[in-house]
């Protein structure tokens, strides 16, 4: 008895996640512009990468001075 029980609340659960998933209007599913948003962050990770690359560039220029 408990085990059908469990069984019936665990896929009431499940479907109910599904649901919101595919039904919240702020979700990757119900906005459709996947690729608008890959796009965005691709551009991001590079903008984040260069920023980096300068970081570590002046890092290593202040190693190299020599202390006063």
């Amino acid at each position: 008895m408990y085990l059908k029980t469990w069984k019936a609340l665990l896929l009431g659960l499940c479907v109910a996640a599904i649901g919101m998933v595919f039904c919240a209007p702020n979700s990757l599913a119900g906005e459709g512009n996947l690729d608008q948003q890959v796009q965005e962050l691709i551009e991001q990770n590079q903008a984040l990468t260069d920023r980096l690359m300068q970081v570590e560039h002046q890092l290593s220029g202040m190693k190299a001075a020599p202390e006063t």
